[in-house]
């Protein structure tokens, strides 16, 4: 049986979408939590969009507008990128 095909979410930390599932499922329910679990947003921040949809797919928060992130969410991504376990001094 051929595997499902594997998508990098987070180029900065190599992350994938099984990845993102697997944190979502051991119980990172909100953008930060994945962030922390996976270290996937705490780069560029290009990956936050797909994060949450990711998030949304799997019922774990509510969807915004696509093209503004949510302050508690833009938020959050600061708090994680300021996060002494990123090692990235901002």
């Amino acid at each position: 049986m051929k595997e499902p095909r594997v998508m990098i979410v987070c180029h900065c930390a190599v992350v994938t979408d099984r990845d993102v599932t697997e944190a979502i499922d051991a119980g990172a329910d909100t953008l930060a939590k994945v962030c922390m679990a996976t270290s996937a947003g705490r780069q560029c921040g290009g990956c936050i969009f797909t994060l949450k949809a990711l998030l949304c797919q799997h019922g774990t928060t509510t969807p915004s507008p696509a093209t503004t992130p949510s302050a508690p969410a833009w938020e959050a991504v600061h708090a994680a990128r300021q996060s002494p376990r990123s090692g990235i001094a901002q």
